[in-house]
C-alpha cells in the first residue's frame, strides 16, 4: 500500500495504528460546539462485539454520540 500509515511485513500481514475509540469521542466531542451532532458510522468487521460494551460501559458512547450507524456481522 502506498499509504504512509499502512505498513506490511514480510508475509503480507497488514500492520494499522490503533486508537482508544472512547478516547477519540471525547476528543471530537470537546472540539464541537454545544448544539452540534456527533454521528458516527461503525464497520469494524465483527470487533463490534468487543468495542460496544466496552463504549456502553465507560459511558463514552452515550455521552458523545448522538447517532450511531452500525454493521452488525452475526456473531460466530
Amino acid at each position: 500500500s502506498g499509504h504512509p500509515d499502512v505498513q506490511t511485513d514480510e508475509e503480507k500481514h497488514v500492520l494499522v495504528r490503533a486508537m482508544d475509540l472512547g478516547k477519540f469521542l471525547d476528543a471530537v466531542r470537546e472540539l464541537m460546539p454545544p448544539e452540534g451532532l456527533l454521528i458516527a458510522k461503525m464497520d469494524i468487521e465483527g470487533a463490534e462485539y468487543e468495542v460496544l460494551p466496552s463504549l456502553v460501559g465507560s459511558g463514552v458512547l452515550c455521552r458523545t454520540v448522538d447517532y450511531l450507524l452500525m454493521e452488525w456481522h452475526p456473531q460466530v
